[in-house]
């Protein structure tokens, strides 16, 4: 996406701002309609796993497709370590060229310049593919997944139930339909996100009030949770219905005893990673003398080959 024009569309029928971009698409040449392709692709290679197993035909559904390219996007930011894309080097770009990806608040729970993040195929592809839970407040449904419901009465709350085993971000996407009827008027249904703790601690709120999407991403401990979809307001549509999809991944480990070394004269970083395998994770280390970072002196970026 253009990112030097990601204001995006700020008035509609329902309040303003309307948040856009949805998400974005790494392209070297940095416009929406070389990005736009990628996007639905990615969706059209989905569509055709989904042909192929029928326990997925509730995935058709575009508020579900959008909702898990939605909620698979990077929302973190590293520098490419392979050569793609025409045999044009991305090693020393990343993946948010103007800043991090930044969720603003509870009620613009979307990056102003990014939306959900970045696509990634990969991520969304395991979401589809992990299929379809329906919400039970008793069984916990599975760390990746999806769901579609339709028929939602106003003031429905419908629950998910997880159970997190290591500490974990977690994230997920609601997302629901404009509704325009034969005469042009406009219907915007609100719902909201809440997840609680076994205490029944609201520790994840998405409530945006203008636009057609919740996102929730969080920090979680091991435990037990549960995610709460409320249907606030009809908006004066005639039917209402969402498409969700989520994901639990573990967090990185922090690497310790960080030490620069002089080895035959040369400056040599070395780190222990505390036995955790170094092929499941990238890392990033700054290398700055002020102790706020203010000033980055250098920056090496890991992957599967080299720590």
């Amino acid at each position: 996406v253009n990112t030097d024009a990601f204001d995006g569309a700020e008035i509609n029928d329902h309040g303003s701002p309307r948040f856009k971009p949805d998400i974005i698409a790494q392209q070297k040449l940095y416009a929406s309609s070389f990005a736009t392709p990628t996007v639905c692709s990615a969706a059209a290679m989905m569509l055709e796993r989904i042909t192929v197993d029928p326990s997925l035909s509730n995935a058709w559904n575009s508020v579900v497709m959008k909702a898990i390219l939605m909620a698979g996007a990077t929302r973190f930011n590293y520098k490419a370590s392979t050569e793609w894309g025409e045999g044009i080097s991305q090693v020393n770009l990343p993946i948010f060229t103007q800043g991090e990806w930044i969720r603003v608040s509870d009620d613009q729970p979307t990056s102003e310049k990014y939306g959900a993040g970045s696509l990634n195929i990969l991520s969304s592809y395991n979401i589809l593919d992990a299929g379809e839970f329906n919400p039970s407040a008793t069984n916990p449904v599975a760390n990746l997944g999806w769901d579609y419901e339709d028929a939602i009465e106003e003031n429905q709350t419908n629950i998910y139930t997880f159970n997190i085993t290591t500490a974990s971000m977690f994230s997920a996407v609601l997302n629901w339909h404009r509704i325009i009827d034969d005469d042009l008027n406009s219907y915007l249904a609100d719902y909201s996100i809440k997840v609680f703790d076994a205490n029944d601690t609201i520790v994840a709120t998405s409530d945006n009030l203008t636009s057609n999407i919740e996102l929730i991403e969080v920090k979680l401990g091991a435990g037990n949770y549960r995610m709460e979809i409320l249907a606030k307001d009809n908006g004066g549509a005639p039917l209402l219905s969402y498409g969700l999809a989520w994901t639990v991944k573990e967090v990185v480990p922090e690497p310790a005893n960080i030490q620069l070394l002089n080895i035959n004269g040369i400056d040599t970083l070395q780190w222990n990673l505390n036995g955790f395998p170094t092929n499941n994770y990238k890392y990033r280390i700054e290398i700055s003398q002020a102790e706020d970072f203010s000033s980055i002196e250098a920056e090496i970026y890991t992957d599967n080959a080299y720590y």
